[in-house]
């Protein structure tokens, strides 16, 4: 095949993947202006302590986060760019993993694929408020959780336990933020939960969560810092502290606003034409708030990074019901197998 029949044969691939990735450029490169530019790789208890991970002399908490530092130290041996130009290429790619692995999970909700395609860098919006405008700091684990979590969240409405299963171990290696696919597959098969599978494939994701931590605790037991903090007491004395006029900017803007237009759209009659376990998964937002409260910092826009795709689904669901949208629901997908809605049957 020369090169002519094989743009032909793949034109609407190569188009998409050129969109996707000056999309992605795009956005990758107001974060490089923004966080990359003043990133600290060396130092052991920098939140971009990329070396001190290589090393196995970073804080226990940064030291457990291994994923993304060592796949930096292997493009280290082939990629001959400055330390800010190999993370610049490594933001860039997880971000074009981002953008298709949401097109993949559109198509479990909506019908054409084009039009999922053309929309799923939407999700590049709320990225750019929680990445970028309201966030003040790099940590290298940013851009993976969100691709673990939108992973964990495609195998489970796809009830594929295998894959899920190994995202989670891997994941277990990156982020703690993983963690959240246990809740989301529970609240995905809260009907069922009590069926013999659905144990199993739970106690396996309990084992393989906590075993993993064991075992990185007792590797790095004389590592320094803690791998678990309470911060409860200080995010309710820093909430009244907090002035005014950020608390509002971070409440309005977090997720760019979107959650707004679905706290509106409750009483949209959409919903009962989705199985209820396709609504019940994005209610992981509720623990995974509370948890912030506990053990992050609130103000951090970026430790909510992992919720998007609990917002940005509902909010595209909703905008499906609007006069002359493009979108249009899955309705052989939504509708028949398991858990649908009284609602849909009634359509």
């Amino acid at each position: 095949m020369n090169l002519s029949s094989f743009i032909e044969k793949y034109r609407r691939k190569i188009y998409f993947l050129t969109y996707y990735f000056m999309l992605s450029l795009t956005f990758c490169y107001l974060y490089y202006q923004k966080l990359i530019v003043k990133a600290d790789y060396y130092s052991y208890d920098s939140s971009s302590a990329i070396y001190p991970v290589l090393d196995f002399t970073a804080l226990k908490v940064l030291q457990y986060r291994m994923l993304v530092p060592f796949t930096f130290g292997f493009l280290k041996l082939f990629v001959p760019l400055s330390d800010n130009g190999i993370y610049f290429i490594l933001v860039l790619g997880q971000t074009m993993i981002v953008l298709y692995v949401f097109y993949r999970l559109l198509g479990e909700y909506f019908e054409d694929r084009g039009i999922n395609a053309l929309i799923a860098p939407f999700i590049l919006y709320p990225m750019l408020w929680n990445y970028t405008i309201l966030n003040g700091q790099l940590f290298f684990v940013d851009f993976s959780l969100l691709i673990f979590i939108l992973l964990g969240y495609y195998f489970i409405v796809k009830e594929k336990t295998a894959p899920l299963l190994f995202v989670l171990l891997l994941g277990c290696v990156n982020h703690d933020s993983v963690g959240f696919l246990i809740p989301m597959y529970v609240l995905y098969n809260y009907r069922r939960l009590f069926k013999g599978k659905i144990i199993i494939n739970i106690i396996a994701m309990v084992a393989i969560y906590a075993g993993v931590k064991f075992i990185l605790s007792e590797v790095f037991v004389n590592s320094p810092g803690l791998s678990f903090r309470l911060n409860h007491i200080r995010n309710y004395t820093y909430s009244f502290e907090m002035p005014v006029h950020l608390v509002l900017r971070n409440i309005v803007l977090v997720f760019g606003g979107l959650h707004f237009f679905v706290l509106g759209s409750i009483r949209n009659p959409v919903w009962k034409r989705i199985p209820n376990e396709r609504i019940m998964i994005n209610f992981t937002i509720l623990p995974y708030i509370v948890i912030i409260f506990f053990i992050h910092s609130i103000e951090e826009i970026r430790n909510y990074i992992a919720a998007m795709p609990f917002v940005l689904l509902p909010f595209l669901i909703y905008m499906s019901t609007l006069k002359g949208s493009f979108l249009k629901l899955k309705e052989s997908k939504l509708i028949g197998g398991t858990g649908t809605s009284p609602g849909a049957l009634q359509k």
